[in-house]
């Protein structure tokens, strides 16, 4: 669990750096490579926060040890990424699993890093630290959440999609948006800080309480 977490703080510490320099660039917010600059940047940070996804699971799965030094029990049988990958698509909607299932392609993979899917499958699939995991990945953070349907909309850009983000409007403060990676830059009242760093600064807390639990 060190070294997943050591990698997942630096690879969002790069992205926080590249936020900075986006909002920072010397260029107009209406510009198209302010568009597409931002565009990147949340879909580098969703691929980031999936693959972090994916191996908590795995190492849950194949036994491992937290940060603190705390054991975490493998679980007996196949515990190769393919069967696993398997039981979290077949769990998350509630399907029987077959004893030789398997994900034979990484593209088939499930999307690791919804959370709904994420807390729905954990009890299922018989890992040590369930409890560790729910109480990590269900704490009352918007981070997760927020950047999939914002990741989503500007990938599947339509009235829907583009209506999900204007619905979490509520929960920040500034300008009007006319595209959905706009919601990025604005602000949370409290902090008065842009979106996409309360979002990579939750995304941190999370990893941090899900590979360390008693610290």
């Amino acid at each position: 669990m060190t070294q997943l977490y050591k990698r997942f703080t630096n690879e969002t510490a790069d992205l926080r750096n590249l936020a900075v320099q986006i909002i920072d660039a010397p260029k107009h917010h209406r510009d198209w490579r302010f568009k597409y600059a931002s565009v990147s940047l949340i879909s580098e940070l969703w691929q980031v926060w999936c693959k972090f996804c994916r191996e908590i699971i795995i190492l849950s799965c194949s036994g491992t040890l937290n940060r603190d030094g705390s054991l975490v029990a493998g679980r007996s049988g196949d515990n190769t990424w393919q069967r696993i990958a398997y039981e979290f698509k077949e769990y998350a909607p509630g399907k029987p699993l077959k004893s030789t299932g398997r994900i034979n392609s990484m593209w088939k993979q499930p999307t690791w890093g919804d959370i709904n899917k994420f807390l729905s499958v954990i009890p299922s699939l018989g890992i040590s630290n369930e409890v560790t995991l729910t109480n990590a990945f269900g704490c009352n953070l918007q981070a997760p959440k927020h950047l999939q349907i914002v990741r989503n909309a500007c990938l599947h850009l339509n009235a829907e999609t583009f209506k999900n983000v204007t619905d979490l409007l509520p929960f920040y403060i500034g300008f009007a948006i006319n595209h959905p990676f706009e919601l990025i830059w604005r602000s949370y009242p409290t902090s008065r800080s842009d979106a996409i760093f309360e979002w990579i600064d939750g995304l941190e807390i999370i990893a941090d309480f899900a590979t360390s639990p008693t610290t």
